[in-house]
């Protein structure tokens, strides 16, 4: 494995960004409103991942969001806090 150059990015790794602009419509009290977007997308390397699970551990984000959320007696599957683990990762 080569090494990659130091200084572009957290890990040592590059940066990449995507900036993404658009527009939404939304029509409200008879209105029309057009809203502008622009969103910044950026591309972590894939082996920083182990790093941002241990860290999300170690703060217990899980355990915190699963005592404030409680599940619908109908639930299956994966918590509140395993889901925000997952989309924060």
């Amino acid at each position: 494995m080569l090494p990659l150059p130091a200084g572009e990015g957290w890990g040592g790794g590059p940066k990449v960004q995507i900036v993404t602009v658009g527009s939404i419509s939304c029509y409200s009290h008879h209105k029309l409103y057009q809203l502008e977007v622009k969103m910044t997308h950026q591309i972590k390397r894939i082996d920083e991942l182990p790093i941002i699970l241990a860290m999300l551990k170690k703060l217990r984000i899980q355990e915190i969001i699963d005592k404030h959320f409680s599940l619908h007696g109908n639930w299956t599957g994966l918590s509140y806090g395993q889901l925000a683990v997952l989309f924060i990762t």
